[in-house]
Parts: structure tokens; sequence; C-alpha cells
């Protein structure tokens, strides 16, 4: 989840002493010297990221392969007036595809189709609703495929 913690744990077979330590993309993570590591949810602004950790003993060394951590951000939309037809502005991750749906009644479980989109190509992605101009009310949601 996006600005939550995420926790990593590693078993290992040799004899003590154990050394650890913990690598976020390559780079060895200041303090993150126990058999866990818990990032504490640090703002990411990166959507894929890599964790490794060295395990040192008498006997050597040892690297793990890296665990992916993909971080999904769930798209945002804006609405805007632009010569009085309403103008989405969709925020997401890019290559990735969306659908953006309307409806004119809240209550109406059955949404239209606005907008499909393959391979995000950039963001904020800006489009108009032709047909929302003078519409006494039009709601719009998002998502990811």
């Amino acid at each position: 989840m996006l600005g939550g913690y995420v926790s990593f744990t590693v078993t290992v077979s040799n004899p003590p002493p154990l050394n650890y330590q913990w690598r976020f993309n390559g780079a060895s993570l200041l303090g993150a010297t126990n058999a866990a590591y818990r990032d504490s949810g640090r703002g990411r602004n990166q959507h894929r990221e890599n964790y490794s950790v060295v395990v040192t003993n008498l006997a050597g060394s040892v690297t793990s392969s890296n665990a992916l951590l993909t971080v999904i951000v769930p798209p945002t939309l804006a609405l805007q007036l632009w010569a009085g037809y309403p103008l989405l502005n969709l925020s997401g991750m890019l290559s990735n595809n969306f659908v953006v749906q309307y409806s004119d009644d809240l209550a109406d479980p059955n949404w239209i189709n606005l907008l499909c989109l393959t391979n995000l190509p950039a963001s904020p992605y800006l489009f108009l609703d032709p047909d929302g101009a003078g519409q006494p009310a039009r709601f719009y949601r998002a998502f990811m495929q």
C-alpha cells in the first residue's frame, strides 16, 4: 500500500554469529542489520523497488536475490470546465491501462465507459468529455486494469 509499511525476513541455516545488511536498489540501508527489516513507509517516489540482504559469518558472505516490491499508485481524476465542457485530468502509473467511466446518477449501478487507455502515455493525461457540456450532473470515476 502506498505510504504503508513493508517487512522482509531472511532465514539462514549457517552457524552463528551472523551479520545482516539490508540493501535498497543495491545501496546499504543505514541501521538495517537484523534478520528482519521493516521499511517505515518513507514516502516512496518509485514504483519498483529492489530489496536484498547480505548475510555474513566467519565462513564468508552471501547476497540474497532481489525481492521486487511493486508499489501500485491508484489513479486520480480531477475535473474542471473548459469552454463549458468537462476537462478531465487523469493521473496514474505510466504504461498501465485505465478506464474512465461516467454516470448521470450515482444510484445507478450501470456506469458508461468514456475512455479506455492502453499504456498510459503521459501523466497527467488531459481529455474532454464531448457529451458532458450542459449536463445537469455527471459523475466520473477511473480505475486501473
